[in-house]
């Protein structure tokens, strides 16, 4: 139950048959991602050391000033604050923090002072193998060592699309071990990772690449490496990529919540936030439960449907209910009881909880529409069954393959649930449909295979739009 997709490259790997050949990709440039700048030398200075090992008072100050003192302990102790009262409301980051030249000595910013350098931002990509007709993909999913194998002599980008095909034939969620795909490239590629891995499985291997990366290289140079990696013009690809950030910063503050929060705090605008945010929780209710990266999250509660929400501070709980019906679910709790928690929400997240419900719905009803449309008519109330079904609908839009999930949904919708449902759920599809099927010549084609007549005429003025 992923959410994902990808950044844009000015180019992709070559397929190409084995040797040593590689091709120079230049990374998309810095800046273009972010909606608005952040100080590169005043977020270098504030994460010059890890949060996880030991902290820069000036990390502490800024910390308590954008989620409230209760949410960061002392370095002595070792622990951060979990069952206390909320942490009192953020401030803005340029409001809060004091000036640069408080925060850190002069130079420290500089490479030299952090002990990181930049992030290369052209590369050399390397040639791969073709890949043979007979791939057994599930034992790509089964087998961590047959999936390094792989991605090395195939590359990162044909490896997601076998696992994509799995996916497709099987119904086997592959975005899980896209991530370890992500893993392998950046172990053995490094930077030029970003550029062979690779679109399917929901960005799968994008994520996966940023989580390890950050929690190899750090956050010392948090504004720059931020800027290159998720540059491109396409929103829809930008928020994903800042998503996979979220899972990165939450990994490398060896899931500490509040301070992986805390980083994302620092990003320029509320949207860039806000993504990242999203990859902090799903990261805490997969990782943080499997363990994956070398640690376990004390986030997460099995008793508690509220937790890690209710000791939050109020700004933060949007976004963790966006994400709690999933923890919900792997704990076993049915869908009557899920709803009943949303409905049980902060007067400011019920919408981000049901629409939570809505796409593990979908994710988890990826073969048939219309049960994942039964189960959001359990949410009762007309306004709380549209949430769901956005939710569910946005599950699958992520990439084209997948698309055609969505829009047999919302006619589900048009045909049982009435004008105000089915008018939600096409909304998603329609202001995303843009970003999923950026030639036009493809989201016509989608446009095409809506059966009802005027919300296949919607769809095909967003492509004259």
């Amino acid at each position: 139950m992923r959410w994902a997709a990808a950044m844009l490259l000015l180019v992709s790997a070559c397929s190409a048959s084995g040797g040593e050949s590689t091709t120079s990709a230049p990374l998309a440039g810095a800046g273009a991602a972010l909606e608005g700048q952040a100080s590169a030398e005043s977020l270098t200075a504030l994460l010059a050391e890890p949060l996880h090992t030991h902290r820069h008072p000036e990390i502490d100050a800024a910390l308590q000033a954008l989620a409230g003192a209760d949410a960061v302990d002392s370095a002595a102790s070792g622990t951060v604050a979990r069952a206390e009262a909320p942490a009192a409301p953020r401030t803005a980051p340029d409001a809060a923090a004091p000036p640069a030249d408080e925060r850190a000595p002069a130079g420290a910013a500089d490479a030299a002072d952090t002990g990181t350098a930049p992030l290369l931002l052209a590369v050399d990509v390397p040639a791969f193998a073709p890949v043979p007709a007979d791939v057994d993909g599930e034992t790509l999913m089964d087998d961590r060592a047959e999936l390094e194998r792989f991605v090395l002599a195939h590359g990162p980008t044909a490896t997601v699309v076998a696992l994509k095909e799995v996916e497709l034939a099987t119904g086997r969620d592959c975005h899980d071990t896209a991530h370890e795909v992500g893993h392998i490239a950046w172990e053995h590629f490094g930077a030029a990772a970003f550029a062979t891995v690779g679109h399917d499985c929901h960005a799968g291997a994008l994520h996966g690449t940023i989580e390890l990366m950050f929690a190899q290289r750090g956050t010392a140079r948090l504004a720059q490496d931020v800027s290159a990696v998720c540059a491109g013009p396409n929103p829809f690809l930008v928020h994903q990529c800042l998503h996979g950030v979220g899972h990165g910063l939450m990994a490398w503050t060896s899931y500490e919540l509040p301070e992986a929060l805390g980083l994302c705090d620092l990003l320029p605008t509320a949207q860039n936030r806000d993504s990242c945010y999203g990859g902090v929780y799903m990261e805490n209710g997969i990782g943080g439960v499997s363990g994956r990266m070398g640690h376990t999250t004390e986030y997460i509660s099995t008793t508690d449907p509220h937790f890690p929400c209710n000791v939050l501070a109020e700004q933060y709980w949007p976004g963790c209910y966006f994400w709690q019906s999933s923890n919900l679910f792997y704990f076993g709790w049915s869908t009557d009881a899920v709803m009943e928690v949303c409905g049980e929400a902060a007067w400011n997240s019920t919408q981000a909880c049901y629409m939570s419900t809505g796409r593990d719905l979908g994710s988890i009803h990826r073969d048939d529409p219309a049960v994942a449309a039964a189960d959001c008519r359990l949410a009762a109330t007309e306004e709380r069954i549209a949430w769901c079904f956005q939710g569910a609908a946005l599950s699958r839009f992520t990439e084209p393959a997948n698309a055609p999930f969505s829009a047999q949904l919302c006619t589900l919708a048009d045909r049982a649930d009435g004008e105000f449902v089915a008018d939600s759920c096409w909304e998603m599809l329609l202001r995303d449909a843009p970003h999923i099927f950026p030639d036009e010549p493809g989201l016509r084609e989608f446009c095409d295979t809506i059966d009802i007549a005027r919300r296949r005429q919607a769809c095909h003025g967003k492509a004259d739009a």
